[in-house]
C-alpha cells in the first residue's frame, strides 16, 4: 500500500536544519520502553537521492550543496527513506521536502550570456571619450525564474568620479565621460535593489573605468606664443 508522505517545509539556501533531523518523526518502542534501546540504521531508498546525503546512524537529512537548496532551482524534493532496528524491525517512509521561497538580492554576471558571477567590472576607454552600456547585461535577480523582477539602481554619490555620469534609475543605462584630457582609473560603486516592497534587497557592484591615455594631435599657433 502508498507510504503516507510527511511533508518538511525549510527555507531556501540552507543546507540543513533541525526539521531535516528524521529521526523525530520515527519512533522506535524499544528506545521508549527502556528495554534495550535499539541503534537505528537508516538510508536512502528512492526518489531525488542524488539531491539529499543520509547519516546512516543519526537520521539527519542534507542537501548535498546549495544549488540543490535553491527554490528557483527546484521548489519539492521527494525521498523514500528506509529505517532498521537491526532486529528484523524496518520501515519505509516518504518524506516530501518543500522549499521556502526567500527573497535575494541580485547577482552580477561577467555579461547577459555568461553564468560566471562577479564582484565587479572593468570597463576600457580612450581618453576624451565615453563609455556607454546597460546594467542589465550584468545583473539578474534570482527570483526572474519565477516571476516578473524590477531592479532599481544608485550610485554613490561622495565617489569623484573625474568626469560625469548618467544613469538610470530604473532602465540600468549608464554613460560615463570622463574630464578633458583625463587618463586613469575611476572607481564607482552601483547599488543594484530588487523590486520587492516588503524586503527589498540590494548588492553592491564595483565599476572600474580605466581611461587610456591617447597622443594628442599637434596644434598649429600663429607665431611663437
Amino acid at each position: 500500500q502508498p507510504i503516507t508522505p510527511l511533508f518538511i517545509q525549510v527555507n531556501e539556501n540552507e543546507l540543513t536544519n533541525s526539521d531535516m533531523n528524521l529521526s523525530q518523526y520515527i519512533f522506535d518502542e524499544d528506545n521508549l520502553a527502556g528495554t534495550g534501546g535499539d541503534q537505528l540504521i537508516w538510508q536512502k531508498v528512492s526518489g531525488d537521492t542524488d539531491a539529499f546525503a543520509l547519516g546512516a546512524s543519526t537520521g539527519v537529512l542534507s542537501f548535498t550543496n546549495l544549488s540543490y537548496s535553491d527554490y528557483e532551482f527546484q521548489s519539492e524534493y521527494v525521498l523514500e527513506v528506509r529505517v532498521d532496528d537491526q532486529r528484523d524491525g524496518v520501515i519505509d517512509r516518504n518524506f516530501t521536502i518543500q522549499l521556502l521561497d526567500t527573497n535575494e538580492p541580485p547577482q552580477f554576471f561577467e555579461n547577459n550570456q555568461s553564468d560566471t558571477q562577479v564582484t565587479f567590472l572593468k570597463f576600457d576607454l580612450d581618453e576624451d571619450t565615453f563609455y556607454e552600456d546597460l546594467l542589465s547585461n550584468y545583473v539578474r535577480d534570482p527570483e526572474a525564474s519565477v516571476g516578473a523582477v524590477a531592479i532599481s539602481y544608485t550610485r554613490d554619490q561622495s565617489i569623484d568620479l573625474n568626469g560625469t555620469l548618467t544613469l538610470g534609475q530604473n532602465s540600468g543605462y549608464f554613460k560615463y565621460e570622463p574630464n578633458a584630457n583625463y587618463k586613469g582609473i575611476t572607481y564607482l560603486t552601483i547599488t543594484a535593489t530588487d523590486g520587492d516592497l516588503s524586503n527589498p534587497q540590494p548588492a553592491d557592484l564595483l565599476i572600474e573605468f580605466h581611461v587610456k591615455d591617447v597622443s594628442d594631435a599637434p596644434v598649429v599657433r600663429e607665431g611663437n606664443n
